[in-house]
């Protein structure tokens, strides 16, 4: 059938059309949205209206969202809440005959902006609507089109031919059109050349994105590679002079890591560090301007740059700079205190809960019962990024009294950092029911003694280390946690290289000298170990990292041991917690002899919950 199309569409159409100017696509969309009363649109003039209307509401913007089609151009999408997906226009109401019109549109229509939306729609979604591949003329009618409006522009449109540049380079190079693939580099400069902003490097970055930098980059002339080239060390060099581009030192490291790319494929290894360095003292600058948490920032991401560059020696001066600032930086970040209200009764309800069944049976309950499990806080955390979207915009940053210590969001090398920190943060949130949990246990009966049976039940600790464990709890009881921390925490870490051995591997590594000298493997190691990970499962694995070993984490083990933990924090609750994570540990159980000599998680026995393994159920607790 053909094409009604509303009066008030095509006359609207028209006046762009006749116009000399540039113009934004979206003007023309919201000029049809505004005039026409679809409610009032027969099933004919529907199909015409939507032609037209789809045809300026389709994002061409490729961020990061997912296109559902796979083509270039895409829809606004919005989830529901049955978790499908409606999509804003949907081409699945396009028909061969929408291909058809856009087709007749893109020979018809004089203005270049008209006929490359045109033209691009029929060659994007020809197949998927039609099964057909669409006639090439219909790609190089988009390119000249492109190419025409990309001359006409000066600026007024930057937003729509910024996504123009590329999108006519890709479509030069899918057709290997070498004529055209000529004509649209030279558009795309001279575009740059006429519209760029020096201090806006968004207005002429993609020259390095689309023309250098790709291993399919299309051929250039020496003398545009040089230009495009020469332009970037010359803003480069104006924005890392000291004075006033200091206050921003991200433009000169945009342009600088495009550089430092180029340099590499190159081989210009030196051109490379230099430029790193210039990045970093940027940001040392930047540092020195603003408050002390800023400040902290920045130090931080130039000793990132010069241990790039190979200078360790710059990066260990930026990182004394920032112990000194930490002070500062501390008494300069605001508290925030959350409260929430635990009855009397409540209370008392979680105590008889525990004690139901005696002191052993609650000593057990306790243990399983703040084991995190990775599903509920992968639950929570999806329920979180719904209601907080700007979680992802704005990562955690980890510091400590001599400044910054982790970013939660750089995985590089540590894919369990997130997993840990969100486990770290997770377990806060039972903290005084832990505690209270614990010292109703000991004010019930339970004592050392029972205490270090409960361990012993477990293979993975040796019937020699008992005595030291029971010392441990004991110095928790009388209130002695500098002690029973410093007793326990060893005696964990022990326990947890054993099982390397127990599972097959070997417990020992050579010592970092050579020389024939062998050392045991630490606490750190086993958690890494895939065996041993294997055998904790997900659950504890991430929990004792997070309790013990992380620095994204609690990292007790780690600061204790090294001597970095303030005297003020050996606390009752840290001891606790070091507590809960050795009673945790002595889940793990020997399967039956008739199975294996291995060793297990299933806490076999009369009062363990049937399903006490790596994925702890909370729910079969009571």
């Amino acid at each position: 059938m053909d094409m009604n199309i509303p009066e008030e569409v095509v006359a609207t159409i028209a006046e762009f059309d006749a116009r000399s100017d540039i113009f934004k696509l979206i003007k023309i969309d919201g000029s049809i949205i505004r005039l026409v009363d679809r409610d009032s649109l027969d099933t004919n003039q529907h199909a015409g209206y939507w032609a037209e209307m789809a045809a300026f509401r389709f994002r061409t913007r490729q961020g990061q969202e997912e296109n559902p089609w796979g083509t270039y151009f895409k829809p606004i999408t919005y989830p529901q809440a049955n978790g499908a997906h409606v999509h804003v226009p949907d081409i699945s109401e396009a028909t061969a005959e929408t291909i058809k019109y856009w087709a007749v549109r893109a020979k018809s229509v004089k203005h270049p902006i008209l006929a490359a939306r045109y033209a691009d729609l029929v060659w994007d979604f020809s197949k998927r609507v039609t099964g057909k591949v669409p006639d090439i003329e219909f790609a190089r009618l988009a390119i000249d089109s492109y190419i025409e409006a990309l001359k006409m522009d000066d600026g007024e449109a930057w937003g729509d031919n910024r996504q123009s540049v590329e999108r006519v380079l890709q479509l030069a190079m899918s057709i290997k059109d070498g004529d055209r693939i000529m004509r649209t580099v030279e558009a795309i400069i001279d575009y740059s050349d006429r519209t760029s902003d020096n201090d806006k490097i968004g207005t002429y970055c993609y020259l390095f994105d689309l023309l250098i930098l790709p291993k399919n980059a299309p051929p250039l002339e020496k003398e545009q590679r040089e230009k495009i080239i020469d332009r970037f060390e010359t803003r480069f060099s104006v924005m890392t002079k000291p004075g006033q581009y200091d206050a921003n030192p991200h433009s000169p490291q945009t342009i600088g890591l495009l550089l430092v790319d180029h340099y590499k494929r190159e081989g210009r290894d030196e051109d490379g560090k230099q430029t790193l360095v210039e990045i970093a003292r940027a940001h040392e600058r930047r540092a020195g301007i603003g408050n002390a948490v800023s400040g902290m920032h920045f130090l931080n991401v130039a000793r990132h740059f010069y241990l790039e560059a190979g200078e360790k020696g710059e990066a260990e001066r930026v990182m004394r700079d920032a112990q000194e600032l930490a002070p500062k930086m501390k008494g300069e970040m605001t508290q925030h205190t959350v409260e929430f209200e635990i009855t009397n009764d409540q209370k008392q309800e979680f105590l008889d809960w525990i004690m139901a069944g005696g002191v052993d049976k609650g000593l057990l309950k306790w243990t399983a019962r703040y084991i995190p499990r990775q599903a509920d806080i992968k639950k929570q955390n999806e329920e979180h990024d719904k209601q907080f979207v700007f979680r992802e915009l704005f990562p955690p940053t980890l510091m400590d009294d001599e400044g910054i210590t982790a970013r939660v969001d750089d995985t590089r090398g540590d894919p369990d950092g997130p997993t840990v920190y969100e486990t770290a943060s997770y377990i806060q949130l039972y903290t005084v029911f832990m505690s209270w949990g614990l010292d109703h246990l000991f004010q019930s009966g339970l004592d050392s003694q029972k205490f270090a049976e409960f361990i012993a039940q477990s293979p993975v600790f040796e019937e020699s280390r008992l005595p030291l464990i029971r010392r441990g709890i004991e110095a928790h009881i009388n209130g002695d946690y500098t002690q029973a921390i410093h007793i326990v925490i060893p005696q964990i870490e022990r326990a947890l290289v054993e099982l390397i051995h127990k599972v097959g591997g070997s417990s020992k590594k050579p010592h970092r000298t050579g020389r024939g000298v062998m050392q045991s493997k630490s606490l750190n190691n086993a958690l890494a170990d895939e065996p041993t990970r294997k055998a904790l499962g997900e659950d504890l694995t991430i929990y004792f990292a997070a309790t013990l070993s992380h620095p994204k984490g609690m990292n007790i083990r780690n600061l204790v041991c090294h001597g970095i933990m303030n005297p003020e924090s050996f606390t009752k609750g840290v001891s606790e917690r070091v507590l809960h994570t050795l009673a945790a540990l002595s889940l793990m159980r020997a399967k039956p002899a008739d199975d294996s000599d291995a060793v297990t998680d299933k806490g076999e026995s009369d009062d363990a919950p049937s399903d006490t393994d790596s994925e702890i159920s909370k729910d079969s607790e009571s």
